[in-house]
């Protein structure tokens, strides 16, 4: 393969020193050449430090936490000033295989009209797929688990979903799609991105023989920062999916709203207030933010570098 196409690696980091020696250990195996870009959210530890003495990292240093779609943008923005061809959006716990990155550019060669191509991601040690992978990404293909079981499985299949820990994702689509939505903090924003490529009809491809690791495993408070207003981010990634009207989205929400309410009556009869206070708050928060998702649902049904 003629290595002729720029990649650049956008990491994400908060608190990584955990990770941080053996991500970079990966990219530098790496049988392809890459550039990497990590942009730092304000971390308490020893992430920047080490960083700085990196001298194949270009280090973007936020002097306040961004979040994870906000983060990814600065990084994604400063490759493609830099004329990326690809962007690889990596977790700060996970790790590529040497080859990674060449199986990936055939992909892409194989799909050029893909909007992301994903990697299958195993778990920190290799050993077995990621969790989410296995229970939430693959049973999205249809074809996948037909050839799984009749023992004819491909190279290549489309997926629904994946979760950014690790996603390949051509200058093409940034230049039509863009961006992450500010919408979204930390969470909801790679479900939101994944609409955008549904609506604009880009599909996601799976290489069933390029690999990342990703290290959830050791991910400490990981759920507790997923669980943080989940309810009020399902409702936001429901209200700014452009597939949907705004009169079915308002129905939906609506009868959803009248279904948990008499559960949050009997939270109001066993006196807990903070639950209750949480139902309407988060129903309130959409309200109060309607310009904002009214922006987003306008801009993300336009192609162009939304967010960036």
């Amino acid at each position: 393969m003629m290595k002729n196409k720029k990649v650049y690696i956008v990491i994400v980091t908060y608190n990584s020193m955990k990770w941080m020696e053996k991500c970079m250990e990966s990219l530098r195996a790496s049988q392809y050449p890459l550039h990497i870009i990590v942009v730092d959210n304000c971390s308490k530890d020893n992430t920047v430090s080490y960083l700085s003495e990196q001298k194949d990292v270009e280090l973007i240093v936020n002097k306040q936490n961004k979040g994870f779609g906000q983060a990814n943008n600065q990084g994604i923005k400063f490759a493609l000033e830099q004329g990326a061809d690809y962007c690889f959006l990596l977790n700060q716990d996970a790790y590529i295989h040497p080859d990674t990155i060449e199986k990936l550019i055939e992909t892409h060669l194989q799909f050029p009209s893909a909007g992301i191509l994903t990697p299958v991601h195993l778990n920190g040690n290799g050993a077995g797929l990621d969790p989410y992978y296995r229970n939430f990404v693959l049973p999205t293909s249809d074809a996948f688990l037909t050839d799984a079981c009749i023992g004819e499985v491909k190279r290549y299949y489309d997926v629904d979903l994946v979760p950014a820990a690790g996603w390949f994702i051509p200058k093409n689509t940034l230049e039509k799609i863009g961006g992450f939505d500010p919408l979204f903090f930390h969470y909801g924003e790679d479900d939101n991105y994944m609409q955008r490529l549904r609506y604009h009809q880009m599909p996601i491809v799976m290489d069933r023989q390029a690999f990342i690791r990703h290290d959830r495993e050791s991910t400490v408070g990981n759920a507790k920062v997923y669980l943080n207003k989940k309810n009020r981010r399902e409702l936001l990634i429901l209200a700014s999916d452009i597939n949907y009207s705004k009169g079915y989205i308002i129905q939906k929400i609506g009868k959803q709203f009248f279904a948990n309410l008499s559960l949050h009556f009997f939270y109001l009869l066993g006196r807990k207030f903070g639950a209750m206070w949480n139902f309407f708050g988060d129903y309130w928060y959409l309200y109060a933010n309607r310009k904002r998702l009214r922006v987003s649902r306008e801009n993300n049904r336009t192609l162009q570098k939304n967010w960036l």
